[in-house]
């Protein structure tokens, strides 16, 4: 993967694994992996998620000021489950289920990390209801 970003005059800039580019605002970490395992049976099915983020150097803090300029990496997991019943499906479920909290890292963010890409909320958990007509 390659993230480029190209300034007049300069050239093209490799980005993959940074932070804090541009405006501070952007994160290329070098991997992401996304893993879902489920089960299902008739009425319902369960299911896990794995996020993991790679780390990311900090470009607005470099490593020759500071011995804290790397993002690190990130393991996130998520559990959900649903039962349907006729044409009403209930859901359930708890995100960042091991209260993971976001790497902190010093570039241009307003909470000191990325919440566009980086989990903010902590353990959080959640309900819906689909009605189907």
């Amino acid at each position: 993967d390659s993230y480029k970003e190209t300034f007049p005059g300069s050239g093209t800039r490799e980005l993959v694994g940074t932070a804090g580019a541009d405006d501070g605002a952007n994160v290329y970490p070098e991997n992401r992996v996304n893993v879902r395992l489920g089960i299902r049976g008739n009425n319902w099915n369960a299911g896990w998620t794995m996020r993991w983020i790679d780390e990311s150097e900090d470009l607005l803090r470099p490593a020759s000021i500071t011995d804290d300029a790397v993002a690190e990496d990130i393991l996130y997991h998520d559990i959900m489950a649903a039962y349907t019943f006729q044409n009403l499906t209930l859901s359930a479920g708890i995100d960042n289920l091991t209260d993971e909290e976001p790497p902190r890292f010093h570039s241009a963010f307003n909470a000191n990390t990325a919440p566009g890409t980086y989990d903010t909320y902590g353990i959080r958990s959640w309900v819906r209801v689909i009605l189907s007509f």
